[in-house]
């Protein structure tokens, strides 16, 4: 672009300024754009690894907890996590929670492997309609199971006794029928139950229960 310069005390000629285009402005502009936004992404994604985060994979509500045995934790963890506690929330029927330390770990970290056994007390269960879950914190971040159900040792064994319980204690010899005496003997608490075949050697014996 050429100006050219008038008026008094100002000498005559021509100055010659040299203006981008509007295209070439254009250009330009679009050259800076991506450079920029790539330095922003980056920038996201280093906030986005450095953010710790533990997920709780097992046990889950289906997961048969029974009190007075092992129970397998299994979780996965993003970002710099060594170590972790790991703790049992007691949530009552009122949902208040409390945070149980488990036998063998207590409050002390341990290496974040990703999977741990630990052991049910005798004294946890959920008689009472009580709740519980596996809570997993470090590095800044916590995560918990799924609520869970424990049963209690005594009714896990009591469900093992239910049904009639049979051995074999003669050949087949034709068809039976089952008898049951008052006099029975008795056997734990429980009467034993003949199914005898026609009167002969008696087929099967076991307990009723």
């Amino acid at each position: 672009m050429t100006v050219a310069l008038f008026g008094e005390g100002t000498a005559r000629g021509r100055v010659e300024i040299k203006l981008p285009s509007p295209g070439e402005a254009a250009i330009a502009g679009k050259a800076e754009t991506p450079a920029l936004s790539k330095a922003a992404s980056k920038s996201q994604g280093e906030l986005s690894a450095a953010q710790p985060a533990i997920e709780v994979k097992a046990p889950t509500s289906d997961t048969r907890i029974v009190s007075g045995e092992n129970c397998r934790l299994q979780w996965t963890s993003t970002g710099s996590i060594e170590k972790v506690n790991i703790w049992m929330e007691y949530i009552d029927r009122n949902d208040r929670i409390a945070v149980m330390q488990i036998p063998g770990i207590g409050n002390s970290q341990v290496a974040n492997t990703g999977s741990r056994t630990i052991r049910i007390p005798e004294t946890w269960n959920s008689e009472h309609g009580e709740r519980w879950r596996i809570k997993i914190a470090g590095g800044g971040a916590e995560g918990r199971s799924e609520m869970l159900t424990i049963i209690q040792m005594a009714a896990q064994e009591g469900q093992q006794k239910g049904g009639s319980r049979l051995k074999k204690a003669g050949p087949d010899s034709g068809p039976g029928r089952i008898q049951i005496s008052s006099r029975a003997r008795e056997t734990n608490g429980w009467p034993t139950v003949n199914i005898e075949s026609a009167g002969r050697r008696p087929r099967y014996q076991g307990m009723l229960t």
